[in-house]
Parts: C-alpha cells; sequence; structure tokens
C-alpha cells in the first residue's frame, strides 16, 4: 500500500514540502520587518552624525565670538586704562601742588575713617 503523505515529501532532502514552504514564508516575513528597522537604524545614524555636526560648529562659532568679544573687551579695558593714565600724568604735571594736596587729604581721610572704625571694633587692631 503506498502512503498518501509521499507527494507533501521532498525526495531529495525527505521533508515535509508544507513546513519548507512555511519556514519561507517565515524568513520572507522576517525579512519585510527587518529591513525597514534597518534601514531606519541607518538614517538614525545619519541623522546623529547631522546633529553632532551641526552641534559642534555651533559650539566652535559661539567660542569664536566670545573669543573675539573678550579680544575687544580687553584692547577697551586697555584704551581706557591708557587714555586714565595719560590724563592723571598730564593733570599731575600741570597743578603738582594741588595734586598733592589732594592726594594729602584723601590719606588723611581714609586714616581717620580707619582708625575710627578700628575704635568700634577693637578686635580689629
Amino acid at each position: 500500500m503506498e502512503n498518501n503523505t509521499d507527494h507533501l515529501h521532498d525526495s531529495a532532502h525527505g521533508t515535509p514540502r508544507a513546513a519548507r514552504e512555511v519556514a519561507h514564508a517565515a524568513a520572507e516575513a522576517v525579512e519585510s520587518i527587518a529591513q525597514p528597522i534597518v534601514q531606519g537604524i541607518s538614517e538614525g545614524r545619519e541623522q546623529a552624525h547631522d546633529i553632532r555636526q551641526t552641534a559642534s560648529k555651533a559650539v566652535r562659532d559661539s567660542v569664536n565670538r566670545v573669543n573675539r568679544g573678550t579680544k575687544k573687551a580687553y584692547r577697551s579695558i586697555k584704551r581706557s586704562g591708557e587714555e586714565f593714565e595719560h590724563l592723571a600724568q598730564n593733570t599731575i604735571r600741570r597743578t603738582p601742588i594741588t595734586t598733592v594736596l589732594i592726594a594729602a587729604g584723601v590719606g588723611l581721610s581714609l586714616g581717620y575713617v580707619l582708625g575710627r572704625a578700628s575704635v568700634y571694633h577693637p578686635s580689629r587692631r
């Protein structure tokens, strides 16, 4: 008597043809699911790279702007200090006696204020 399931077997491997078809269909299903996931991961990597590049450029630009601003502020402060120095020197040359009297007055005033402060706060002596 002949087996009725013989037509379901693959003669080369002896495996049921239906099982092979199910396995093939499962492999296709996995591939159809995996392909968009792999593509999404690849696109995500590209986007992350682009974001990283943009952020790096923004940081570099900011640092450069801060450096330029700092240098500009330094030059401005230096120029103001030099102008004040020249003004003070010219004032001292033009009116030396007045300058000495003002300096003495400021010194005496500071001495008086600091001396009185130490009277009220003996721990500062």
